[in-house]
């Protein structure tokens, strides 16, 4: 997220480089536990989105309250590895 919202004048661009460290490193780990924000979500890049959409996804293990727990990543694969779309 970093990378990508350096210099978006409208989230991470004003900040200084400390502030810029730590609102990335809260962004980066606020989707999977907590879901809070220390920019405006409609003002970062499309990519950015992307990003955090997948580490909302992905969530926490398997005793969060993640969409796609551990136990359920597990059962998706074994029943795409007997089932497989292509073949």
């Amino acid at each position: 997220m970093l990378v990508l919202e350096w210099s978006n004048p409208k989230t991470f661009g004003p900040l200084d480089v400390p502030d810029k460290l730590l609102a990335a490193f809260f962004q980066g780990t606020s989707p999977r536990t907590a879901g809070l924000n220390t920019v405006d979500f409609a003002q970062m890049h499309s990519e950015t989105l992307l990003i955090t959409d997948w580490l909302m996804f992905i969530g926490g293990g398997s005793a969060g309250t993640s969409a796609l727990a551990l136990s359920e990543r597990r059962a998706l694969y074994r029943y795409a590895e007997e089932r497989p779309i292509v073949g």
